[in-house]
């Protein structure tokens, strides 16, 4: 990567101040991904409710000083770091995110592009959910009454 397209990372926080902001996803319009995260940076801290927040962007948990109740710490893709169907720990996991909903009363999770909304209806039926896209970055799945969760 060209650090030139580099920003300074104070650009989405104090806590990042001295730090250039450069990823593989924004290489060449690291400004546009900034952007795109203050968008939601602004969205979640306007959103009072609990809320899970399912992203490789694990910042943002330390960025807002709350909890945002994430299952794993990032998103591969490819089942190394959450177990896909064919798994045998799918259910153990499927199990978890069900109890982190119900113990924290998550009224609404987010997910960050690029992850995709394949990775909440993996585990639980899109019935559960009213899926909204916020922003070209930002989908919310405000939880509705569903046997998988209220079962």
């Amino acid at each position: 990567m060209d650090f030139k397209f580099s920003v300074q990372g104070s650009k989405i926080d104090k806590k990042f101040k001295g730090l250039k902001w450069i990823t593989p996803e924004y290489k060449n319009s690291a400004k546009k991904e900034i952007d795109l995260l203050n968008e939601i940076k602004s969205h979640l801290i306007n959103d009072n409710r609990n809320k899970m927040l399912i992203t490789n962007y694990s910042f943002f948990s330390g960025i807002l000083n709350e909890k945002l109740f994430s299952p794993s710490r990032w998103y591969l893709l490819d089942g190394t770091d959450y177990p896909l169907k064919e798994n045998k720990y799918f259910v153990s996991y499927k199990n978890l995110l069900i109890n982190l909903i119900k113990k924290n009363n998550i009224e609404a999770i987010y997910t960050i592009y690029p992850l995709e909304s394949s990775i909440i209806y993996t585990y639980l039926d899109k019935s559960c959910f009213q899926e909204t896209k916020i922003s070209d970055m930002l989908i919310s799945y405000e939880l509705k009454s569903c046997y998988e969760i209220n079962g």
